[in-house]
């Protein structure tokens, strides 16, 4: 192994890690910079796997990795831990990973397939499976959720039974699963109007029904896999006629491969002519990235029916690293956090074209209308909520400071 210009072993956790992690895989995908590393997911495995002595036997095998160029360690908040470093190959991490599955299999209670737990990594080409392990632990580090701790998510459902869901979904009435969130445009005149409504599956709803006490989304192929099989169904039921009237605007999440399905094109032949415009379809940064040929296949085919698209999941960090123009993407949303309070909008980005969602406080009004942003959606995201805070801080929201 190389030697790095530092011995010491630097391990980075909590937000420094999410944060540093997150710059160096920008950087990988906006200058092509590569990196190679091993991902050790804990999270992933029992409870009893996460106590501080296994985690210590773990890191030291994953300890020698530290000396190689530049390589830095990560302790991210939801269990995983991963190392990069600058030189290209996976030989390096080769005895590494044999000593930490040889270590997890000597457990008991170990599970028998490890792969899914100890794996190499390398960037830029696995940019999307690290963003996909960014948007978890951004998720874990704001909502506070450490690996170990009580009350943990509910497991995910055992895939010999995703067939026989996927078989009940094609079937089901999924529309009163359809959850219904309007889009307001707050201009600055303090005025609140309705843009659009944005309608996703209530995941957690259809896991209680389907399978109590497990989750369809734990499992990120299981999700994409039923999501494909939930969305045909719903563009099936979406596109009977009635059911979306002309001049109503709405927003559909979707998987790639979805749209490329019979039940798309028989949607897309099913609205009234020219309200294509005011439908919406949201992706995902992660799908973007895995296949890149699909998704500008995809993008030049809704454009050309008409459609706008919004890129969907991204966390404030991340914005720069998406240029919504070279990407074709006419909106972006932004889930808001609480940390974002004091942070600004990336220089360059155009906040007429972002939407804010998850507005459910007034600081997250306040961040919103500090930065510019137009578009809301989110608790107090209805006209007469917006009227109610202007009178208990006696100012409009277009004057963003309470009195």
């Amino acid at each position: 192994m190389s030697r790095a210009s530092s011995p010491a072993h630097v391990w980075l956790s909590g937000r420094a890690a999410v944060d540093r992690l997150g710059a160096l895989a920008r950087s990988a995908l906006t200058a092509g910079v590569s990196r190679s590393g091993l991902v050790v997911r804990l999270g992933l495995l029992p409870r009893a796997f996460l106590r501080p002595h296994h985690r210590r036997a773990i890191r030291e095998r994953l300890d020698p990795l530290l000396e190689l160029d530049r390589a830095l360690g990560f302790e991210l908040p939801e269990g995983t831990l991963l190392v990069l470093w600058r030189q290209p190959g996976r030989e390096a991490a080769e005895a590494p990973l044999a000593e930490v599955k040889a270590l997890l299999a000597g457990f008991p209670g170990a599970p028998a397939e490890l792969e899914p737990i100890a794996y190499p990594l390398t960037l830029p080409d696995m940019a999307a499976h690290l963003l996909a392990l960014l948007n978890m632990a951004e998720m874990s580090e704001s909502e506070g959720r450490l690996p170990g701790r009580d009350a943990p998510p509910a497991p995910p459902v055992e895939p010999d039974r995703v067939g026989g869901i996927e078989t009940i979904l094609v079937r089901a009435d999924l529309l009163p699963y359809l959850r219904t969130r309007p889009v307001i445009r707050l201009n600055e005149r303090g005025q609140a109007l309705t843009e659009w409504e944005e309608r996703e599956l209530d995941w957690e709803a259809l896991a209680a029904l389907l399978v109590p006490g497990r989750s369809l989304t734990a499992d990120p192929a299981i999700r994409r896999r039923l999501a494909a099989t939930a969305e045909r169904r719903l563009l099936g039921l979406l596109g009977e006629p009635g059911l979306i009237r002309r001049g109503q605007a709405l927003s559909l999440t979707l998987t790639l491969e979805t749209v490329f399905s019979l039940e798309f094109l028989a949607f897309d032949r099913s609205l009234p002519a020219g309200s294509r415009p005011g439908v919406l379809l949201a992706f995902s940064p992660a799908e973007i990235l895995e296949d890149q040929a699909l998704f500008r296949f995809a993008r030049a085919f809704l454009k050309m029916r008409g459609y706008r698209l919004i890129l969907r999941g991204l966390p404030l960090a991340w914005l720069s690293a998406f240029p919504l123009e070279r990407l074709g993407f006419d909106f972006l949303r932004l889930d808001y956090e609480e940390r974002y309070g004091a942070s600004s909008l990336p220089p360059g980005l155009d906040p007429a074209r972002l939407v804010l969602s998850r507005v459910d406080t007034p600081e997250a009004l306040l961040f919103g209308r500090r930065s510019g942003i137009e578009l809301y959606s989110g608790l107090l995201a209805k006209p007469a909520r917006f009227s109610f805070l202007e009178t208990v801080w006696g100012a409009p929201l277009s004057e963003p400071t309470p009195s």
